[in-house]
């Protein structure tokens, strides 16, 4: 988690996913221009490589390259996992003419 406190931008690439290892890119500011769209178009052996063809390199420098991180399941996250079902069944029964839950209650992303 520490690696990815710094970073704002996070993309969930199903070409990176394997059984074994769940890995997301990570960097910190989220960039569209047309320099960093074309790197997402690439095959994936080059896609997250660092490049200077976005348009603010002269800002970030290599400050802004994507960055792989596995994600590893914890007790933390199992514990989490538990709540979430727990409280998922204890509101099952639940009328629906309430007032939905906000937004920190149906996201598990930290």
């Amino acid at each position: 988690m520490k690696a990815t406190l710094a970073h704002n931008n996070y993309r969930a690439d199903p070409e990176l996913q394997t059984r074994e290892k769940r890995i997301i890119c990570v960097r910190r500011i989220a960039c569209g221009c047309a320099g960093c769209m074309a790197r997402l178009r690439l095959p994936l052996p080059h896609r997250y490589e660092p490049h200077d063809t976005c348009e603010r390199f002269r800002i970030f420098g290599r400050m802004n390259d994507w960055k792989l991180v596995e994600l590893v399941l914890t007790e933390e996250g199992d514990e989490a996992r538990e709540e979430i079902e727990q409280l998922g069944r204890a509101t099952s029964g639940a009328s629906t003419s309430r007032t939905p839950p906000g937004p920190c209650a149906s996201s598990t992303r930290r």
